[in-house]
């Protein structure tokens, strides 16, 4: 059985207190045709890495809905720890979990693609599974040492459609719960 975690939606949260093990990472997006020095593309996200990583540990890759995708840092983590795959104990202690931050009340998301509107229509497989790619091995260069047989992908809404593109994208996924 699942232990919820000690937060609720809406409730104010300190990073350092109440996330310990949730960081948020930054990675420079360079597209094939460019040098890393002319790209001012960002990937965002959060990565959980479990207090015992020393061992394999699966890896989950979670795709949020459109409906997180105009939510900023603050209500994207809660909503991980309190709806998302976060609020399981046994997940937050042994699993990794990389979930990309298709952001749109800053600017356009690098990880959604949207409509003539700005409307959230798909998520860019490719682009997700270039962020998952650098930072499973950031986390390796870490010390992380992450299961390469136990990778999957899951999300909700907008994210259960991104996860099949992503796992029809991504060689080494072992599993897709949508």
């Amino acid at each position: 059985s699942c232990v919820r975690a000690p937060v609720s939606m809406g409730e104010q949260v300190s990073w350092s207190a109440d996330y310990p093990l949730l960081r948020k990472e930054v990675v420079r997006c360079v597209p094939e045709d460019q040098s890393s020095a002319d790209s001012d593309d960002v990937l965002k996200g959060f990565v959980h890495v479990p207090p015992e990583a020393s061992v394999p540990v699966p890896v989950v890759v979670f795709l949020h809905g459109v409906g997180e995708c105009a939510w900023g840092e603050q209500w994207l983590t809660e909503f991980l720890y309190t709806q998302g795959p976060l609020c399981c104990q046994q997940v937050r202690e042994t699993c990794v979990v990389i979930t990309p931050h298709g952001d749109l009340s800053e600017q356009q998301s690098q990880f959604v693609l949207t409509d003539k509107r700005g409307r959230a229509v798909n998520y860019q497989p490719m682009v997700v599974w270039r962020y998952v790619l650098e930072v499973l091995e950031k986390l390796t260069t870490e010390g992380v040492v992450w299961d390469r047989s136990r990778v999957m992908v899951t999300g909700l809404s907008l994210g259960g459609l991104g996860c099949w593109d992503v796992a029809a994208v991504a060689p080494c996924v072992s599993a897709v719960l949508a």
